[in-house]
């Protein structure tokens, strides 16, 4: 462990002194992004390398860190986009990528998993690894072809939209939105007991070793942030307490609500508490009688099914444009109960106002976080042209990938509420 601290230090130059929390037996402990076939595909791609590259250069032992893609993208256009976003990252982070005998990326495929039966048990593979720094792992973009009770979650997911209108409605059939809840399908193969899964428009100001090394158990096995801004807050998903379910899987307050864009999970505790089960209990009752959230999609469904599962780490680890508003409210408020009590405002939230952010989440595009020679629409020139031959190949690589996916009129996630798997959800009328 010393020696590959030394050599990252003298990779990297200056860096924060002491060890890292990232040790030998976590090494195969990756953080996950995902990616579908969307129209934004091209931001989101370049976001995805940002958020990577400020991973890499926060680490104080970057020779540690291991990183996996979920791509659910046609598998025509696969090999064109991996070569693309593997070039992309090796330009953002190379050499801090590189690593004897280790290769920079490597490839592999759910369906290969799910043939070979893996998908029957939840302890992770003893004798594999993860084949490289970074490993893109290709989901279908087809909800018939995972398991059965995947299949129903998805689709139960995208029936979900129909009870209220929603903001980003897309967000319901995107199959890379839903994949962090079932990932567990292709990472268990892998030898992977413990992931951390970001959203692409994260930003990493700290080493996310001590994130990665959150105190998970048999009972909390799902590390999220607590959140700042319950009460005013943009985003509310409006939980119905008062309903039995809701109470018995131990959501008592809106302060509980995950926002799922920085998790770390226990892969095996996870998949044995059948958290995917709950899912669908959740969502079978949410669609049959009055809904049990008022906003949001994937979000809600699984606040309250992973509620008695959850630990709350310090805010910082995930600071969202709301939480930042909050800041300020917390940081020149006087309320008439933080008079009565003067230790109310003593709490980690009010902590974040003199403490910097380790994470931010959706405080940024993709410009402002990679180099100029990467940034795909440069600011600094009046006519957007390429500025190197990794940026060019990526974005052809994603228009590639859209074209692909416009030419398959299969829809993506059904919507088929009424259809033979759901013969135990009455939907309402509209």
């Amino acid at each position: 462990m010393l020696r590959l601290l030394v050599a990252a230090l003298c990779l990297r130059g200056a860096l924060p002194a002491g060890p890292s929390l990232l040790e030998a037996h976590e090494h195969n402990a990756p953080i996950v992004y995902s990616l579908d076939a969307s129209p934004g595909l091209v931001d989101h791609a370049f976001s995805a390398v940002a958020s990577l590259s400020s991973v890499v250069h926060a680490s104080a032992n970057a020779t540690a860190l291991r990183f996996a893609f979920v791509l659910t993208i046609p598998e025509a256009s696969l090999d064109e986009f991996t070569a693309a976003l593997c070039a992309t990252i090796i330009s953002a982070v190379g050499r801090d990528l590189h690593r004897p005998g280790l290769p920079v990326c490597a490839r592999r495929s759910l369906a290969a998993f799910l043939a070979s039966g893996s998908d029957g048990s939840c302890a992770a593979a003893g004798n594999a690894a993860l084949p490289a720094r970074v490993t893109f792992v290709h989901f279908p973009q087809h909800a018939g072809d995972y398991p059965g009770r995947v299949q129903r979650v998805l689709e139960l997911l995208c029936c979900s939209q129909h009870r209220y209108a929603v903001d980003r409605p897309e967000l319901a059939r995107s199959m890379g939105n839903h994949a962090r809840f079932f990932a567990y399908l292709a990472l268990l193969p892998l030898g992977v007991r413990r992931a951390m899964f970001l959203d692409v428009d994260t930003l990493a100001h700290d080493d996310v070793a001590p994130l990665m090394a959150s105190p998970l158990d048999e009972q909390k096995f799902v590390a999220a942030a607590k959140r700042c801004a319950p009460k005013r807050a943009a985003y509310k998903p409006r939980f119905k307490f008062s309903d039995p379910l809701v109470a018995e899987f131990g959501l008592r307050s809106e302060a509980q609500h995950v926002n799922a864009g920085v998790l770390v999970m226990d892969m095996e505790r996870y998949c044995a508490a059948d958290v995917v089960g709950n899912l669908d209990t959740v969502l079978v009752r949410h669609l049959r009688g009055p809904p049990l959230w008022r906003q949001g999609n994937n979000q809600p469904p699984f606040t309250i099914a992973a509620a008695r599962h959850t630990l709350f780490v310090h805010p910082s680890w995930n600071v969202r444009p709301g939480d930042a508003r909050a800041e300020q409210m917390v940081a020149g408020r006087q309320t008439r109960y933080s008079r009565r009590h003067p230790k109310a405002g003593a709490d980690e939230c009010a902590d974040m106002v003199h403490n910097p952010a380790r994470i931010l989440h959706a405080h940024f595009k993709p410009c402002d976080a990679l180099p100029n020679r990467l940034c795909p629409s440069p600011k600094t020139e009046a006519t957007a042209r390429e500025r190197e031959d990794a940026t060019k190949a990526l974005k052809n690589a994603c228009v590639a990938v859209n074209a692909a996916d416009a030419k398959d009129k299969r829809p993506k996630a059904p919507c088929s509420c009424k259809g033979k798997h759901f013969t135990d959800v009455l939907m309402p009328k509209a």
